[in-house]
C-alpha cells in the first residue's frame, strides 16, 4: 500500500513527523484537524488543505504564518502554544502543519447545550474568555474572528481557550481595513446575545450584501423581548455592545468583564442565574421573530468526536472453519426448521399464482437509498 500523500488520506495509525494519528477532529476551509499522539502524550495537529505554492501563498500559507507568528509572540493561560510546526510529507513543498496541546472539550455553544450550563456558569466562562481579549488588545492585536466555534471549553474545569488565529493580521502585511478592538467587542456582543436568547441577532442565511446591510442599519430586538427571563442588566449590556456607532460601545474588554462580574455578583444568587439552561428548541421566545433574527441551531457535538467523513474500507476477515449450527431451544432437530420453510414456500407460491402480474414502475423508488451526509463541524 502506498504511503499517504494528502491530509485526507491520513488514517488512524499513520505517522506525521513522528506523531501517530489517533482520529480525525474536524475540517475547515483551509485546514484539517487531527488528534495525534507521541511519547504517550496527546496533541492537536492542524494541517492545511493544499500544499505550499507561490501562486496560492496568501490563501493557504497565510493561516499557518499568522497562527504560528501570533502564538510565538503571545503567552496566556487561555491560549494554546505552538509546540512544533513544519511541512508534510515533503519539508519544502508539502502541507503546512503545526502542533498544539490537546484540549478535551467542546466549542462554546456545544458545551452550553451538553452541560445545560446555567447563566451563572456561562457568564463565568465568558468573563474568563474576556481576559484573553484584554491581553491581546493590550499588545495591539485583534483576533478578528470571535465566535462560539473559536472558543474551546475544557470539560474538566470549564476553562475557555481562544483558537484559530488565521484571521489575525500580520504586522508586516498591509490590509485594506485596519482591525480595531471595538470590532472584537462587537462580535463578543453577538456571542453574549446568542447566549441570552438562543438566537442570532442577524440571520446567517441572507446573502452577504443583505446581511452586511442589516448589520449596519437594523437594530435587533432586545434580548428580553425574545427571552423574558433574561436579566435586564445583561440585556442592556448586550445592546450596548451591538451599538452601530463604535464610540457608544464599552471602552474595552476589561470594562466589559468588570461589568459582567458586577452584575453576576449582585444577581448571580437568583434562580434565573442558577437554573439549567434551556436548549434552543425549548426557549420561550416570541413565536413571531423579527425579520433577520435567526434561532440558534442545536450544536450537540458528539464526544468523543466521530470518525472523519470519508470512506474507509474495512479489512476482509479471514475465513474461519465452519462450525456446527447451534441447537434450537427445546431440542428441535434441523428437519423441523426445514419443514417450516418448505411449507412457507408452498404457501407463497400459491399466493403468487393467484395475483395478477403488473410490470414494475419505472421510477426512482427501487433505487438504492442514498448514504446519509457526513456530519461535519
Amino acid at each position: 500500500m502506498n504511503p499517504p500523500r494528502h491530509p485526507n488520506e491520513l488514517f488512524e495509525g499513520n505517522l506525521v513527523r513522528g506523531f501517530r494519528i489517533v482520529r480525525w477532529l474536524g475540517a475547515g476551509s483551509f485546514a484539517f484537524m487531527f488528534l495525534v499522539e507521541r511519547g504517550g502524550s496527546r496533541y492537536s495537529l492542524k494541517m492545511s488543505t493544499r500544499p505550499s505554492s507561490p501562486a496560492d501563498e496568501d490563501k493557504v500559507e497565510a493561516w499557518r504564518r499568522r497562527e504560528v507568528a501570533s502564538w510565538e509572540h503571545l503567552e496566556h493561560p487561555n491560549l494554546l502554544p505552538v509546540l512544533e510546526w513544519g511541512r508534510w510529507p515533503d519539508p519544502e513543498t508539502g502541507y503546512s502543519y503545526f502542533v498544539t496541546p490537546y484540549v478535551c472539550g467542546s466549542t462554546f455553544h456545544a458545551w452550553r447545550q451538553q452541560k445545560r450550563a446555567s447563566l451563572d456558569r456561562s457568564v463565568s466562562v465568558l468573563c474568563e474568555f474576556l481576559k484573553v481579549l484584554e491581553a491581546l488588545h493590550e499588545r495591539g492585536v485583534c483576533h478578528g474572528d470571535i465566535k462560539a466555534e473559536n472558543i474551546l471549553v475544557r470539560w474538566a474545569d470549564d476553562r475557555p481557550f481562544l483558537i484559530d488565529f488565521s484571521s489575525v493580521p500580520l504586522p508586516w502585511v498591509r490590509v485594506p481595513v485596519e482591525a480595531h478592538p471595538v470590532a472584537d467587542l462587537y462580535v463578543f456582543g453577538v456571542l453574549l446575545y446568542e447566549t441570552l436568547t438562543q438566537c442570532r441577532p442577524f440571520g446567517t442565511r441572507l446573502p452577504l450584501e443583505q446581511m452586511l446591510c442589516a448589520i449596519a442599519s437594523v437594530t435587533p430586538p432586545r434580548p428580553r423581548e425574545l427571552e423574558p427571563r433574561v436579566p435586564e442588566a445583561l440585556s442592556a449590556l448586550a445592546m450596548r455592545l451591538l451599538e452601530k456607532e463604535p464610540q457608544k460601545r464599552p471602552t474595552g474588554a476589561r470594562a466589559v468583564r468588570m461589568e459582567l462580574q458586577r452584575i453576576q455578583k449582585e444577581e448571580g444568587h437568583t434562580w434565573v442565574w442558577r437554573q439549567p439552561a434551556r436548549r434552543p428548541g425549548e426557549a420561550a421566545r416570541s413565536r413571531a421573530l423579527s425579520a433577520g433574527v435567526e434561532p440558534l441551531a442545536a450544536v450537540m457535538e458528539e464526544f468523543p468526536v466521530p470518525d472523519p467523513p470519508r470512506l474507509q474500507v474495512a479489512p476482509v476477515p479471514a475465513e474461519s472453519p465452519p462450525s456446527d449450527p447451534p441447537r434450537r431451544a427445546g431440542g428441535r432437530p434441523g428437519w423441523f426448521a426445514a419443514l417450516v420453510l418448505a411449507l412457507g414456500a408452498l404457501g407463497m407460491g400459491w399466493m403468487l399464482h393467484r395475483v395478477v402480474y403488473f410490470p414494475p414502475r419505472q421510477d426512482c423508488s427501487c433505487a438504492e437509498p442514498a448514504m446519509p451526509a457526513p456530519r461535519t463541524r
